[in-house]
């Protein structure tokens, strides 16, 4: 079964998923978050995760771990001002419905628990005390250990499609959409597992030229200090992500340039809406916080030398003409 109140975003870093993901908001049949991504799917502790261990290599270590790891990124996702995803707070955001939805799928995942410790978190402190204490599993030197079991792949598409489900009904609901966008900026990399685990029927890739990528990554406390390496990494998820989309029938996704939409927007957001089955919105531009200045197509021409461009050139040459760029 798939879902069509959800719609999946994604690109590569700095690519323009936030630009586009404004874009869409505009439209009154669309909401989505409205400062953070989400990134309840693809980062470490996210769903991806979940199903890479409960799915594909389960042990009770390993399901233990990942139900710490993924209360301690919602524990993230909560909070504003101390989590590591600044600003984001979606308790707030789905009007109570996050902790509604986590808690549903812990219920699913999790059979039991008990007060104990693994090998990995002792040292001498905790080992001594509990032996002066008479081993009593004291909150203060033990840590919560989750009972879990492994789970069928089907069964697990369920619990999480349940998940978005419940997460996101009450925002439809108050803010009056009926379609909502999942952005974050790696779904590129894992599209089919995405796609299955959240039931969503649509999915836009967007994409930029490497090169305007490569130069936009420069100075993000996120993204690597040394140009050798963003280069490394720029090429490897722009040559994923075209692996990746062979196992995708093409009417499940869209792949927008990013050029595109900023020098012939009429034509492509028409295509858009097309591929997203919603009205056409004349004025959209003047309902959205998107703008073409911030776009900074061509950037790399501007601030690179020409030394620097033709290094970029070679560098990118085979995934340049892959993805159709001059």
């Amino acid at each position: 079964m798939i879902d069509s109140k959800l719609i999946l975003l994604g690109g590569f870093g700095r690519s323009g998923t936030t630009g586009i993901r404004e874009l869409l908001r505009g439209h009154p049949d669309i909401t989505s978050s409205k400062k953070s991504e989400f990134r309840m799917l693809t980062d470490p502790g996210g769903l991806i995760s979940l199903k890479n261990v409960f799915v594909d290599n389960w042990t009770f270590w390993r399901g233990d771990h990942a139900i710490h790891e993924f209360n301690d990124f919602c524990k993230n996702l909560n909070s504003k001002w101390f989590g590591g995803y600044a600003l984001s707070n979606f308790k707030v955001e789905f009007y109570g419905n996050f902790e509604e939805a986590n808690k549903q799928l812990l219920d699913h995942l999790v059979l039991s628990s008990y007060n104990g410790i693994w090998g990995k978190h002792a040292n001498i402190f905790n080992k001594s005390l509990s032996w002066l204490l008479n081993k009593k599993r004291l909150k203060l030197i033990n840590r919560k250990i989750y009972i879990t079991d492994p789970i069928d792949y089907s069964q697990f598409k369920k619990f999480t499609r349940d998940y978005f489900n419940t997460l996101i009904k009450k925002k439809l609901h108050n803010e009056g959409a009926s379609m909502y966008i999942l952005d974050e900026p790696f779904i590129s990399q894992n599209p089919k597992e995405c796609i299955e685990i959240t039931g969503a029927n649509k999915l836009i890739i967007v994409l930029r030229d490497p090169r305007d990528v490569f130069q936009s990554f420069q100075g993000r406390d996120w993204s690597p200090k040394e140009k050798k390496h963003s280069l490394i990494l720029l090429k490897s998820v722009y040559s994923y992500w075209l692996k990746k989309k062979k196992q995708l029938p093409e009417e499940l996704y869209f792949e927008l340039k990013f050029e595109d939409i900023a020098n012939d927007f009429s034509k492509t957001y028409n295509e858009l809406c097309l591929f997203l089955n919603i009205k056409h919105i004349p004025n959209i531009l003047s309902q959205t916080n998107f703008n073409f200045k911030k776009a900074h197509i061509g950037r790399w021409k501007h601030e690179l030398s020409m030394e620097e461009q033709e290094d970029l050139n070679n560098y990118f040459s085979e995934l340049l003409a892959l993805l159709g760029y001059q």
